[in-house]
């Protein structure tokens, strides 16, 4: 089964406590995106019971384009990476 490195952005604003959540699934395999979210939920609340609490994930390369291009701005967002064994979202 082939992994993909997935860069996981989880915003600051959205989490009580994003930090911890980044932290605990880091280097993680997931087979889906609902696992990941799911994974980020349990261990960084979202704040207000906010359900559409941001999570962004990147392949490498698209997230070292956004970062060079100044697309994302960085201090909004606890960062992590992780494995993902299923690309159907990217």
């Amino acid at each position: 089964m082939k992994k993909v490195l997935a860069v996981v952005l989880i915003a600051v604003d959205d989490f009580s406590d994003g930090r911890k959540a980044a932290n605990n699934i880091q280097e993680t395999t997931f087979k889906s995106y609902n696992e990941l979210h799911k994974a980020v939920c349990k261990f960084g609340t979202p704040i207000h019971s906010k359900k559409d609490a941001e999570v962004m994930v990147y392949r490498m390369t698209d997230f070292m384009d956004e970062c060079n291009d100044q697309q994302i701005e960085l201090e909004q967002y606890w960062v992590s990476y992780v494995y993902l064994t299923d690309k159907s979202f990217f």
